[in-house]
């Protein structure tokens, strides 16, 4: 029988990466001045697979020319890179949601899709940049 499990080892143990995993625990509110504080876990040091999924050039327009459609606008070119990320549960035990955020080589991404494998041993994560 084909078990997931024993390939993803195999292929991190060749391919594997470390990745850090933060996860937003609890916020408060303070209902006088209005800010919101956040309190969030990290966890460094987490083995995986990351995989670049695609690189495309992505052209922005300026809010001038959407709502005039004049002939001088402003624009911009962006690099909008995606990634897979092989996770085994093994290897991070804590919960993984789309509001967790992936830190891989120095730059925060945010989780698009979650999808986790038929015998429940790991997750396939697609992620983007989220600045």
């Amino acid at each position: 029988m084909f078990k997931p499990a024993s390939v993803i080892k195999r292929l991190r143990a060749r391919f594997g990466t470390t990745i850090s995993i933060t996860n937003n625990t609890t916020s408060t509110t303070n209902y006088t001045t209005g800010v919101e504080t956040k309190v969030a876990t990290t966890v460094t040091g987490v083995k995986a697979i990351v995989v670049q999924a695609t690189s495309a050039k992505k052209f922005a327009y300026d809010i001038a020319y959407l709502a005039a459609n004049t002939n001088f606008t402003y624009g911009g070119l962006f690099m909008r890179t995606a990634y897979v990320v092989i996770l085994l549960k093994s290897d991070y035990s804590g919960t993984l949601t789309i509001e967790s955020t992936i830190t891989y080589n120095g730059i925060a991404y945010a989780i698009e899709n979650i999808v986790t494998l038929t015998d429940l041993s790991g997750y396939i994560i697609n992620m983007r940049a989220s600045k």
